[in-house]
């Protein structure tokens, strides 16, 4: 099981899927209100066709700052654990961690991975609607 997929041609490797999988369901529990959890139809399948149509340095770039994530738990957790091998409690401070840091790099990909799951979870119109959102304008014409 390689942890960097070298030619990316065919999405995430199975350990990248972990991480995005673990990361996902931390951020958007079902107890928040999202009655769908991510799978990999409505989840891994369209963030792999959003950065492979972005070029391979998009998805290359992601998986980059995912393995970060995962791997800085090692150095920024007490636990020393990997963040998928921590238990849900421990996922929730470890993420508020990076949310909250003082090191701005650690606050910045910890924007992108949290834009970067909310953009394409929420894009799904399958989730949209168990959320009651309607999708098309609500807009009167003319107004």
């Amino acid at each position: 099981m390689a942890i960097f997929n070298k030619g990316l041609g065919k999405g995430f490797s199975d350990r990248q899927r972990e991480i995005l999988t673990a990361f996902t369901e931390t951020l958007l529990p079902p107890d928040v209100g999202t009655p769908l959890q991510p799978t990999e139809d409505n989840f891994l399948r369209p963030a792999e066709r959003f950065l492979a149509a972005m070029g391979a340095e998009s998805l290359r770039g992601f998986v980059m700052l995912i393995l970060l994530f995962e791997y800085a738990a090692l150095v920024f957790y007490p636990r020393f654990k990997t963040f998928t091998r921590l238990n849900p409690e421990q996922r929730e401070r470890y993420m508020y961690g990076w949310e909250n840091s003082r090191i701005s790099l650690k606050r910045q990909v910890f924007i992108i991975l949290k834009f970067f799951v909310s953009f394409v979870f929420l894009s799904n119109r399958e989730i949209q609607a168990s959320l009651g959102y309607d999708p098309e304008c609500l807009v009167e014409p003319g107004g």
